[in-house]
This record gives C-alpha cells, structure tokens and sequence, in this order.
C-alpha cells in the first residue's frame, strides 16, 4: 500500500529534523496508511519493518514509523500516551530497510538500487543520530553484489560492545543463468567510528553463513557470536539457525577457513528447491538459557503437496544449546482457518509471551526457556502488525496505525489476562461544514483545512453469526439472540457513478436505541461484531458519519435466561375449596421461561401449570415456582377451615 506523507509543517518541511511540536499547535499530521498484519508473509517473502517502539531514557515511549519516500516520523508519548512531541526525519538513501535504538544513538539503514551492477554505488548506508535526531555521521557499502537491497525479505540489527551487526538480504548481480538470484547479507558496523569493518554479499553456503534464497533474516548475539535464523527456500530449503563461529569484537565475524559456521535444519521444507512457497512463515527468534527459540506458523508438511486449504498452525521450534536435538512445539490445532504470522517477546531469559492473529481477534500465550506452552491461551480484540512488543511500564506494548489513528496494546506482563487498549488521534479532526447531493464538505477543526468527499447513495447489509465462519450473508439475520451472543456485520456502500470528489467517505455510525443493550466492536469503517448485553427489543441505526440521508434501522430481540424470580405473595391464608393464582415476575425484564409449580403438601393445597392455588385441607405448605434455569420461590400456603358459627 503507498503511504503517502504531507505532513503540513510548513516552515519547517525543509528541515532535517523538526523542532519541539506543541501538543496543541494549530497544524496537523496528516499521512496515509496503515501496519495492520503487516507483519503476517504468508509463506512467500516477508518485508522491510518499518514500525518500532523504543523506551527512552525519560521514560516516554518513541513511535518511529516509516511514512514513505519522503522521510520518517518519530512521535514521543508520555505514560498515559499523551502525545509529547513529533519529529520529521528526511530519507537518507531512498529504500528504507531498518531502524535501531542502541542506549546513546538512533540508526537507519537505507539503501538504493543499482540495477548496472556498478561498484561506485552505495548499496547500503548505516546513519548514526544522537537522541534529538542530530544527524552525526554515515557509512555506505558500495561493490557488494547487490542490484535491489532489502529485495524479498527482511532487515534487523543488534549489537555487541561498540559494534552493529545487520542480518538482511539483497537481489544479486546476473548469475551464469542469466538470472539475478536472491541471498542473505550481514554486515558489520563499528559505531564509534561508523566504519563498516566486515561484510559478507558472496555466494558461498551455511558453512559462510550463506542462505539463498532467504525470505526473512533474524539475528542476536550470544557470547560475542552470531546467531541467526533463516527462512530459506533453496540452499537450504528450511528454517535454519546459523551459528557463528567468530567473535565480533575481533572486528570480523567472517573467519570463516577456521572457524566455519554451523547450521541447523530446524524444520526441512518439502517442495522443489527455489519453489518459492513454503507453507512456513517465521515471526520471532529469541535465545534462552537453554535453547535457541524460533516462533512462526506453518501447514501440516507432511500434505505439503495437497495441501488446498492452506491452514497454518502457530510453533515454537526448540533447539537444544546441550545437544542440538530440535523439537517442534505445535501450540494450536486449527482444522480450517488462517492464523498470522505471530510475534515473539522475551521477558526474561526463562519467560516469553507468543502472539498471533486470527479474524479480528490477537491470541497469546506464555512460552518457557524450552519452548512449551506453560499457561492457557488468552484473546482480546485487536490485530497484530509488524511493530515488536516492548515493555513498557510492566506491560508488553505494541501499536497499529490505520492513517492518523494509532492503537496502542497493552497486556500486563504480572498478569495475562489484563488487556488494555488506547487509540490516539494526531490528525486532522474534521467536522462537517455543509453537504449537497452527498458531496460533503469538511473542515478541520483545528487547522481551519477543508476537504470535499462523497459520501456514497445508499449501502446494503451483510451478516454472519459466530456459527457462521465461512462467510457473510447478504440476507436478515433471525431474531431472538441470546444475551452474550454476538452478530457480525458488514456495511457495502453503493456509489453509483459519484465522481465529484477524489476521495470516497466509507466511515459509518451505529447508534442503539438503548447505549446499555449492546457493544460494538469496530474492525474497520465498514465492520464490526455487536454483542447483545441486554434482554429486550431495540431499535440500531447505521448511518453514514457525515450524511444522515443514508441511513437505515434494524430491530433486535434479545431474550434471555432470568437472573431471578419472586412471586406477588410470600404468604396466603385460604379456607378450603377457595382458590388463588399466584403471579411470578423475572429479573432482568424481559427474561423469558417456562415455570414449573409443585405443592409441598397436596393434602393442604394443590397448585396447576398456571400458579393456580386451590386450598383442600387444614393446615400449611409451600408452594414453589421453578424456572427453566433453576431460579426458585416460594408462597407459604396456610388453610384454615372456616368457623361453623359464631355468637354474640
């Protein structure tokens, strides 16, 4: 998706780095995009991440974003995600391939094509910032056997004493077959003097840490070693972890004639070599004291060849740092469905927190040093992206955006099953000024900007129930629903030729006669799953934000299971043969059941279906009403018999 960056700060767009914003200036960020599941590749190739949180040494959380071509955005949120202050960075090479927070400096990693194939051109550049976004200095890679850098995968950076060492990929220089075939690069990076002091770009194997073609490149140090992971579809056709050989503070990690690297097939992939599909997908790798931890998902290999439905489970792959052993921990059993490509966090070096998605829901659950699932699997709403938890303030946090609107997640490390989310708006607040035949006219009320949309002619309607998982359906929903039952829908709006504006407004309202009755969950402008809290009969209208005409009503009935039941007399006094009926009411109103009477005592009273009291004999019972689910109460029943005379 193009991501189109304007931001509107006018005097000082020019700027490599923008001054201090206040909070409540007039002008507005106004981008376009979003990072909602960009994490999840589907098993082909993954991509460049171009979201991050890093927490600062104020204790403020910084969101850098990649917007597009025309630079980048770093926003600094307080604690309560109150926006601090916002940054422009301009582009360095025009490619974007990695960010990197070490404890005194800020990096980016760009890089440009160089389809001559010419040794004079930079390939890669590292840029170092201070802690303002201070440019200080760069270092540029050139004749590295490089024609498209970050091509078909990812990029990630770490560090160890005062070097960076950079795992990512890059399309080759013409091979013999005519063809410019796809590898892993690393890259060495001393940050002192931003001098790159190793590189490795050539064609060798995993004995040089050589895998090709690799769809998606992790690294970390262990005991001033490399160790990498590799989703590879060729040489070699698996997931492989690499070990280094050579300690980096050498300044080189490539010493490869004497000490080669070591590679693991943690999970070998069926298919022809260079068939790019793999079924697999590679989200996290982490290292704990035990073994080296890889988190992904993929589809039963074994059905790789017939394999249609393409459903992939989520794993944790353990590999043994005492005997090599690698064991696949399957941590769930879908039959049918998608998950995504999860993420991975480390908390400590014995405890990890695995995420996935799935539909409009974010699943985790806690991970051991070994790679076993130790607790059960939580969800909330909300979608994943390709932003990598952090923690923050004893929470595991990370953010998706869809244009100017950010939602940070948050889930308490402590305690799994808080969850919380907050949604930031730093745009534009627009309101309407005026609409004529749908053509609407917007103003900021902030910045006083205008902006004319369409807003479409009419929409249709489409649901599906939590029983429905194979589609929506353009067709009326049943009444009744349940109490806790949930109803997805779908708004499709109709244009019908509308052409006077370039933008097209898709947002839509939805208001409930009753706030209390249900709860609305957005998925996006046009869809969402109302839950029923309330038993009764209500009136929703969806309408279109701006343009009240295209609007349409739909009723809900909602029944429900009472809470309680009681009876219009705990007491009744009755001569024989005299009758009275008993009148039970539920709580919540609305509650619908079938009651069942009984009588303590026939010889005393009788009671029928209906809470028909019938006295027969002298003395007392308890008549007891029943409802479907259980709930009870009870009339005390007492017969006298009537006096045979009386006397003055």
């Amino acid at each position: 998706m193009k991501k189109i960056l304007s931001l509107l700060l006018a005097a000082c767009m020019l700027l490599a780095v923008l001054p201090e914003m206040d909070v409540n200036a007039a002008e507005c960020a106004e981008y376009s995009g979003s990072n909602k599941n960009e994490q999840d590749y589907k098993g082909y190739a993954a991509d460049t991440i171009k979201s991050y949180l890093t927490v600062c040494e104020d204790g403020s959380l910084m969101r850098f974003q990649y917007i597009d071509d025309n630079g980048y955005i770093a926003e600094y949120y307080d604690a309560s995600y109150q926006l601090l202050d916002t940054k422009v960075i301009d582009i360095e090479l025009p490619i974007f391939g990695a960010f990197y927070a070490s404890k005194d400096y800020y990096f980016i990693l760009t890089g440009q094509k160089n389809k001559k194939e010419s040794a004079s051109v930079e390939c890669y550049r590292i840029t170092k910032y201070d802690k303002d976004w201070n440019k200080i200095k760069s270092a540029g890679l050139y004749d590295c056997n490089t024609t498209i850098p970050f091509r078909a995968g990812s990029a990630r950076i770490t560090e160890d004493g005062n070097f960076l060492l950079i795992r990512t990929c890059h399309e080759m220089y013409t091979s013999e077959d005519g063809k410019n075939h796809q590898a892993n690069v690393t890259i060495q990076v001393n940050m002192d003097t931003m001098e790159i002091t190793d590189s490795f770009t050539s064609i060798m194997n995993t004995s040089y840490g050589y895998v090709s073609h690799s769809f998606n490149q992790f690294i970390k140090i262990e005991n001033g070693k490399i160790a990498a992971v590799d989703h590879g579809d060729a040489y070699p056709r698996s997931v492989v972890l690499i070990q280094y050989g050579t300690n980096v503070q050498t300044g080189k990690f490539s010493e490869f004639s004497a000490m080669p690297c070591k590679a693991t097939n943690v999970i070998e992939i069926p298919g022809k070599i260079g068939d790019n599909y793999t079924g697999v997908t590679v989200g996290g790798f982490e290292i704990s004291d035990t073994s080296y931890l890889i988190a992904g998902n993929m589809i039963d290999l074994k059905q790789f060849e017939t394999n249609s439905k393409d459903t992939k489970n989520i794993f944790i792959a353990s590999v043994s740092k005492q005997t090599g052993e690698v064991t696949i921990n399957q941590i769930t059993d879908f039959q049918e469905g998608q998950t995504t490509t999860p993420q991975f966090v480390k908390l400590n070096n014995e405890r990890f927190v695995l995420l996935w998605g799935r539909e409009h829901l974010v699943y985790y659950t806690e991970i051991d040093k070994n790679g076993r699932q130790t607790g059960e699997i939580y969800s909330e709403e909300g979608s994943l992206s390709d932003c990598v938890p952090v923690v923050f303030n004893e929470k595991f946090v990370w953010y998706t955006w869809k244009n100017n609107s950010v939602d940070f997640y948050e889930i308490d490390q402590k305690d799994l099953s808080k969850t919380n989310k907050i949604t930031v708006d730093n745009g534009h607040t627009f309101e309407l000024k005026e609409i004529k035949n749908h053509l609407t006219t917007l103003q900021c009320t902030k910045c006083k900007k205008e902006k004319k949309v369409n807003s479409p002619m009419n929409f249709g309607m489409w649901w599906r129930t939590e029983k429905e998982t194979d589609g929506y359906y353009y067709s009326d929903y049943s009444n009744p629903f349940e109490i806790g039952e949930k109803l997805e829908y779908w708004i499709n709006p109709s244009w019908d030729g509308l052409v006077d504006a370039k933008e097209m407004n898709e947002d839509f309202v939805l208001k409930c006669s009753d706030p209390e009755a249900i709860e609305i969950t957005y998925i996006d402008e046009r869809k969402g799953i109302i839950s029923f809290q309330k038993i009764g009969e209500y009136t929703l209208t969806i309408q279109h934000l701006y343009d009240d005409t295209v609007s349409k009503e739909f009723t809900f009935v909602v029944s429900g299971q009472p809470e309680k039941v009681s009876l219009n007399k705990k007491t009744l006094t009755l001569n024989p043969k005299k009758t009275y009926t008993l009148k039970p009411t539920l709580a919540p109103e609305g509650a619908a059941t079938t009651y069942t009477w009984t009588s303590g005592d026939k010889k005393v009273a009788t009671v029928d279906k209906n809470g028909k009291v019938t006295a027969v004999g002298k003395g007392k019972t308890k008549i007891t009403v029943k409802t479907e689910n259980g709930k009870k109460a009870t009339c005390t029943v007492t017969v006298k018999e009537a006096p045979k005379s009386v006397k003055l």
